[in-house]
């Protein structure tokens, strides 16, 4: 595993495992989430739950950020590295590479901010950028007048 840096040198909290293609990860997502059991995978050897609602958020609403078209194009297999669990804790991130080739996460944003009562809910989902997300912040979605 290798620790991840970003552009300004702060260590994030994930421990990297290996690449997966995105085809590799989207045809296996549980989408219909009626069950209250996850359905997991194996990556690596080591267990991902494909139900959690990000991946299902990726595979129904797409890939590419809805607010600069960053797509994202591989998923990393990733750990908290606060979960000492040996086998806990591993999970897909998104990202793509920006004009300067620097990676960039993608992630779930909420249309309706939680601070804003905003449900966790596909609906209430959409895929950006980290840079994106942090720029939207909690605003609330401009109305059309």
């Amino acid at each position: 595993m290798i620790d991840i840096f970003d552009e300004n040198g702060i260590l994030h909290p994930y421990k990297r495992v290996n690449i997966v293609q995105v085809y590799d990860v989207i045809p296996f997502v549980q989408i219909d989430k009626k069950s209250l059991n996850p359905t997991y995978r194996r990556y690596s050897g080591y267990r991902v739950d494909m139900s959690s609602i990000r991946l299902r958020m990726f595979a129904t609403k797409g890939t590419i950020c809805l607010h600069c078209g960053l797509a994202g194009t591989y998923f990393w297999l990733e750990k908290n590295k606060n979960i000492q669990d040996p086998d806990a804790g591993y999970h897909l991130n998104l990202y793509g590479l920006n004009s300067t080739k620097i990676e960039t996460m993608l992630t779930r944003d909420h249309i309706i901010p939680r601070s804003k009562g905003g449900k966790d809910i596909l609906s209430n989902l959409q895929t950006l950028c980290y840079p994106c997300n942090a720029k939207k912040a909690d605003k609330m979605p401009k109305r059309n007048v």
